[in-house]
């Protein structure tokens, strides 16, 4: 599951808990509602800020630790010691 996808389940099954809109928990973070609609459907990864202001604002942590471990990995370019061909 991509980041995005993985952040996106995450916030809106947090405002689900909380029992808010996605509007209402993008005002409790100042945030503008249609930049967490986006989020939500996966079209923007946030910046760190404003990743924290929604954890903030949620009171919960939105991308677990070690995801990393389930997401696949990105395919790897050419290394910086290999010629391209």
């Amino acid at each position: 599951m991509p980041y995005s996808l993985a952040l996106a389940r995450a916030l809106d099954d947090a405002a689900k808990a909380r029992h808010l809109s996605h509007r209402a928990a993008s005002v409790r973070a100042g945030l503008n509602p249609t930049a967490v609609g986006r989020i939500v459907r996966g079209e923007l990864y946030p910046d760190l800020a404003t990743l924290a202001r929604l954890e903030v604002a949620l009171r919960t942590n939105l991308l677990e630790r070690g995801l990393f471990r389930r997401v696949p990995a990105e395919p790897e370019g050419p290394q910086l010691s290999e010629a391209p061909e």
